[in-house]
């Protein structure tokens, strides 16, 4: 239940909000097929820029350098000093804040000869790499949904936000397949495991950036899901034949392909089944490239290889070499050489020994160009930094992520249909944040259902912390564990260490547990079969107030367990596993948009209530608004009386008294105006007749509703059934009998037909 019983209440049946886009009016990009690849992406603009560009110029518009923005004063410089010696197809950024990228692309931009296209690995939006922006979920998150609709709107927010910071390429969406537990770098940037989850996942956040006007790099190409290496320190080892890669990791790409994506990025791997060379990457493969991407697959979009820095190409090429190897398996963007001018250079000679064809450099440069046209770079405009981060932190972000975490929260376990709780005043509850303080947003959304008693413990407990923690909690009938603050470090277990997992697992043996991680199901792992001790686990599959309420709210039946396992967690829990609980059982928090409301028109709710306080109109109130069963707005202001003594929490709790109009006949009455039956500004005496010819039958229904009706606040009815404060035997019994139905009091019941009493009273008092 909602503890509070609100002075103020708002029901709303009805409000239509507008709808609102989550991307600007930017056109979406189209198909990558429809391109004009077969004459050679020949227009006005790309044929004049081609004719002023060098051979070195044009080598280097097909490299992307790296800007890691540090704080060094000379660190732009010396990116300035690249980029007016090279003139670099483009650049990839990686760290800092909205504001400075935003600064140094206008002045990079301003500094290069030819427009230069703008990258980010920006996989759950551009707070993947700069601070100060709302970070959206990540793909295992989405993994977990059971639709695809969420996936497409977070695709087009990441894409909103990626054009307002003047960034053209999204590396993303990662669809690799990520079938194998121990992978240390794909893993929760997956989707999950199921290549058809996958690939409708990966289509969706495709279409989401394309529609904002963004290109979708699908990566990792020909997919890293099924190893426990990383490629950013070693060439990692795919020993799956063809025909198990074609089925499976091929298949999110050949879909995305053949739906339009204008990218895709190729992975550093060793996969003997299509590449036969010793230590030749697949980036560097015309096998893999070349053969099996463009020819087979029929890709025609913009071929990016990753980076060149990482070990996995590095370690077994030298700069120079490298490039021109990757530029013969036939991609078309070389992101982040180690050294521009050896990549340069050995490119040139390449084409001078006959290596490589002019015929060929020319034809990816213009393919280069034309998606530089095609971003609207032929007529580059400044970046406004004025409103940047305001804009960029939108209410939408918000929205979508709690939708995703409501949508994506998993109950996988579930004995004794612990959830949703049943709630019992004789029940004792306990719940326990292991990793964070008490007062977090999951403590304060389960206090909204019920009362619970609140404890911590930090994640790096002794033994003594431990012992005594399970001391405290050994008398409650159940124990709800929040477990925070996790990472995405595999070797680590996720960030729950060993005496975590110890410390969960006993407090599971002696009692009723529900478990809830706000982290990578894989963790689970480590549990063993330990895990089925516990009686309910909820899996949130990260941090942050958006998870953490969600999971409050399934725990007590306010949002009904929707999402499922989008990878399988061996040995206990499958692929797909999530028990579904009905919705909205208890009150729904919503936000005012998941009710169909706009957010924004509820602004004006501060002020009006103000203008009452200041007006000494009332010293406080608490303001709630349920639609629909959802609760979208929560608001106390002022104090209790007017000598400011005590201010009002959303907390409080208030006598029933007058509420009773409000809660009852109010929804009630409004409800028959919704369907024509009653108008409010009638007399009351139309609608009850027994009132006419009486002093109160001329009054209108909209003053009595308003308080306005000049009606006595207040009679005083059990004065007439007292007398010298003893009751009155004609009035009162102490047992439930006929005549006397009516309880008032601890065995006490009133006279039935006293209700009739109360009525002449009221329609006989004078007005006031």
């Amino acid at each position: 239940m909602v503890r509070n019983l609100f002075l103020i209440v708002f029901l709303l049946q009805s409000l239509v909000a507008l709808q609102v886009s989550a991307a600007d009016a930017w056109p979406g990009l189209p198909p990558a097929k429809s391109l004009p690849w077969q004459n050679g992406f020949h227009t006005h603009w790309v044929d004049s820029v081609m004719e002023s560009l060098t051979i070195e110029q044009r080598i280097a518009q097909l490299i992307m350098i790296e800007v890691r923005p540090t704080q060094d004063p000379g660190f732009a410089a010396q990116i300035e000093r690249v980029i007016r010696r090279y003139n670099p197809g483009g650049m990839i950024f990686f760290r800092g804040g909205p504001v400075r990228q935003a600064i140094l692309t206008n002045r990079f931009q301003a500094a290069a000869q030819t427009p230069m296209l703008v990258g980010m690995d920006a996989e759950w939006g551009p707070a993947m790499r700069l601070d100060s922006i709302v970070a959206l979920p990540h793909k295992l998150t989405m993994g977990a949904m059971r639709g695809d609709e969420l996936v497409h709107q977070m695709g087009l927010e990441a894409g909103r936000q990626l054009r307002r910071l003047g960034v053209h390429i999204s590396f993303a969406p990662v669809i690799d397949v990520n079938n194998n537990p121990r992978n240390p770098v794909i893993n929760f940037r997956s989707f999950g495991e199921c290549k058809y989850n996958v690939t409708n996942k990966g289509l969706a956040y495709m279409r989401g950036l394309q529609d904002a006007g963004i290109i979708a790099s699908a990566k990792h190409f020909p997919g890293h899901g099924d190893t426990h290496q990383d490629s950013h320190f070693t060439l990692p080892l795919i020993e799956l034949s063809r025909r198990e890669l074609d089925s499976t990791h091929i298949f999110p790409f050949r879909r995305l392909i053949q739906e339009g994506v204008h990218s895709v990025m190729v992975a550093h791997l060793k996969i003997p089944s299509l590449e036969s060379e010793r230590n030749l990457a697949s980036t560097l493969s015309p096998k893999i490239v070349n053969q099996l991407l463009i020819n087979e697959l029929g890709f025609r979009g913009l071929i990016v290889t990753d980076a060149l820095d990482m070990q996995g190409v590095s370690d077994h090429f030298a700069p120079g070499e490298m490039e021109v190897r990757a530029f013969l398996a036939g991609n078309d963007i070389l992101l982040m050489p180690q050294n521009y001018s050896a990549a340069i250079n050995a490119i040139k000679e390449a084409i001078r020994t006959g290596r490589i064809s002019m015929d060929d450099l020319n034809f990816r440069v213009r393919k280069v160009l034309y998606y530089k046209q095609m971003m609207g770079l032929a007529n580059h405009r400044p970046i406004n930094v004025h409103g940047l981060v305001s804009d960029l932190n939108s209410r939408n972000a918000q929205i979508i992520n709690n939708r995703i975490a409501k949508a994506a929260t998993s109950l996988i376990r579930n004995e004794n249909d612990v959830v949703p709780i049943r709630i019992s005043p004789a029940q004792r509850i306990a719940v326990l944040s292991l990793g964070a303080e008490t007062g977090n947003a999951f403590q304060n959304m389960l206090a909204n259902y019920g009362t619970q008693a609140r404890y911590s413990l930090t994640k790096a407990h002794t033994e003594q912390q431990a012992t005594q923690m399970l001391e405290t909690l050994k008398d409650y009938d159940l124990v709800i564990v929040g477990v925070h603050r996790n990472t995405n470090n595999v070797a680590r277990n996720y960030g729950i260490s060993n005496d975590n997992i110890q410390f969960l697992n006993t407090l599971a043996q002696r009692q009723k547990v529900i478990l809830t991680l706000f982290a990578n199901p894989y963790s689970l792992m480590a549990f063993g079969a330990n895990a089925l001790q516990f009686e309910g686990i909820v899996v949130a599959f990260q941090d942050g107030v958006h998870f953490e309420e969600a999971a409050a709210q399934i725990i007590y039946g306010g949002v009904g367990a929707r999402g499922r396992l989008p990878v399988s967690v061996p040995p206990h829990f499958p692929l797909f596993r999530g028990y579904t609980t009905p919705d909205r059982q208890r009150v729904q928090f919503a936000m005012p948009e998941d009710a169909g409301v706009l957010g924004i028109l509820l602004n004006p709710i501060d002020s009006i209530v103000q203008s009452g306080i200041d007006s000494m109109a009332f010293p406080g109130c608490q303001v709630v608004i349920i639609k629909d069963g959802k609760l979208i707005f929560n608001r106390a202001y002022g104090f209790h009386t007017y000598q400011n003594n005590q201010r009002v929490h959303p907390t409080d709790l208030y006598d029933l008294a007058s509420l009773t109009k409000i809660l009852g006949a109010t929804p009630a009455l409004m409800h028959l105006v919704d369907e024509g039956k009653i108008d409010i500004n009638e007399n009351i005496g139309k609608y009850l007749p027994f009132l006419l010819n009486t002093n109160i039958d001329s009054l209108d229904l909209r003053s009595i509703l308003a308080h306005q009706a000049r009606l006595r606040a207040w009679i005083p009815f059990y004065r007439f059934t007292m007398n010298s404060h003893q009751f009155l035997p004609n009035y009162y019994s102490t047992n439930l009998q006929d005549g006397f139905s009516t309880q008032v009091a601890e065995n006490l019941y009133i006279k039935t037909s006293f209700a009739d009493t109360i009525r002449r009273r009221i329609i006989e008092a004078p007005l006031l």
